[in-house]
C-alpha cells in the first residue's frame, strides 16, 4: 500500500471518462441515489479488503486485487488486477454498487461517479487514518456498529502497548522493509525513514527511529547502517516464499555488520507476514510484535 497507483490508472482511463462509459455500458446516473447498504462491493487495496471482512461485509465483496490474500476467503473473490494496475473493464463487469480505494486513487473518483457507481477513497497513511477509515467504511456499508466495535478493540490494544512502553528507555530502532542478500551479507537496505507509516509504529512501540530523516523509505548503504549504529534492527519480510532467504538466513546475513550495536547484543529480529507491509487493521499485530521486541521487559502478552 505504499506505492502510488496514479500513473497506471491514468493509462487505463485514458484522457477522460468516456471509455469507462462504453466499457460498462451505462450512462450517468445520480450519484448516491440509493441510501441502502451496497450489495456488491469492489475493493482496490488489500488493506480495504481486510477491513470489509473485519466488519462483516466480506460476503458482499465481489471483486478484489490479486494482492488481496487475507483473510483466506478473499482468495475466492474475482480479481480486478493489481494494486497499481487494476482493470477498469474488470471492475465494471462486476456491476459494483460501491468501489473502495485508497486516497492515492482519489483523482479517479469522478470517473466512477459519472456511471453512477458510488466510490469511496480512504486514507491508510497512518494508524489513525486506518481507524477513521474503518468507521467510514462501516457507515458506507451499513455496518456502523461492527465498525465501532472493531475500532474500540484496536484502540484498547494500542493503549495497552502505550501504557507498558511509554516510560523508561527508548532504544534506537532501525526498521527495514527490503534488502539484498548476497554471499557477502546484506546490502541495499530499504529502511523506514521519518514520516513513514513504520516510523509512527516505532514511536508507538516505545522506540526512537534510528533513521530520523526523510524520505519515507530510502535505500541505505552498508556504510549508512554502520553510521546509524542502531540498538535494535527489525527486518520485515512479507513472505519468505516469495523473497530470497528464510527467516534464519536473513538473520544470519545481518551478522555482516559486526560493529553495529544491535548485532553485538543479539538484537536482530525478523518479523514475517503480510501484515508487516499492508497498512490495514492488522497494523495492531505488527505494533504488538515491535513492542515485544523493543521492550521485552514490558511483559506484553
Amino acid at each position: 500500500a505504499m506505492a502510488s497507483a496514479a500513473y497506471l490508472w491514468a493509462a487505463c482511463l485514458g484522457c477522460g471518462c468516456e471509455p469507462v462509459h462504453s466499457m460498462c455500458g451505462e450512462g450517468p446516473q445520480p450519484h448516491g441515489a440509493s441510501s441502502r447498504a451496497p450489495g456488491r462491493i469492489v475493493s482496490l487495496a488489500p488493506s480495504v479488503t481486510e477491513i470489509l471482512f473485519m466488519i462483516g461485509a466480506g460476503d458482499r465483496v465481489v471483486g478484489v486485487t490479486r494482492y488481496c490474500t487475507y483473510p483466506e476467503q478473499a482468495l475466492a473473490k474475482a480479481k480486478v488486477g493489481g494494486y497499481v494496475d487494476p482493470s477498469v473493464e474488470a471492475v465494471c463487469a462486476l456491476r459494483p454498487e460501491l468501489v473502495i480505494m485508497l486516497a492515492e486513487q482519489a483523482r479517479y473518483l469522478s470517473c466512477l461517479d459519472t456511471i453512477g457507481v458510488k466510490a469511496l477513497a480512504v486514507d491508510h497513511a497512518t494508524p489513525q487514518g486506518i481507524l477513521d477509515s474503518i468507521l467510514e467504511i462501516g457507515r458506507a456499508c451499513g455496518e456502523t456498529r461492527r465498525a465501532q466495535q472493531a475500532v474500540a478493540a484496536l484502540r484498547s490494544r494500542m493503549e495497552a502497548v502505550r501504557s507498558r512502553t511509554g516510560t523508561g528507555p527508548h532504544p534506537r530502532v532501525l526498521v527495514t522493509v527490503g534488502r539484498t542478500i548476497s554471499p557477502g551479507g546484506i546490502s541495499d537496505v530499504f529502511a523506514a525513514g521519518k514520516g513513514s507509516f513504520h516510523d509512527e509504529l516505532i514511536a508507538l512501540a516505545g522506540g526512537i527511529n534510528a533513521l530520523d530523516r526523510p524520505p519515507a523509505y530510502p535505500m541505505v548503504t552498508a556504510e549508512g547502517v554502520m553510521r546509524m549504529n542502531p540498538d535494535i534492527v527489525i527486518d520485515l519480510v512479507p513472505d519468505t516464499d516469495a523473497r530470497p532467504g528464510t527467516e534464519a538466513e536473513v538473520t544470519a546475513a545481518w551478522r555482516k555488520f559486526a560493529g553495529v550495536r544491535a548485532v553485538k547484543t543479539g538484537r536482530i529480529h525478523v518479523i514475517v507476514g503480510s501484515h508487516t507491509v499492508v497498512t490495514g487493521p492488522r497494523f495492531i499485530e505488527l505494533l504488538e510484535d515491535m513492542a515485544r521486541i523493543i521492550h521485552p521487559e514490558a511483559g506484553l502478552p
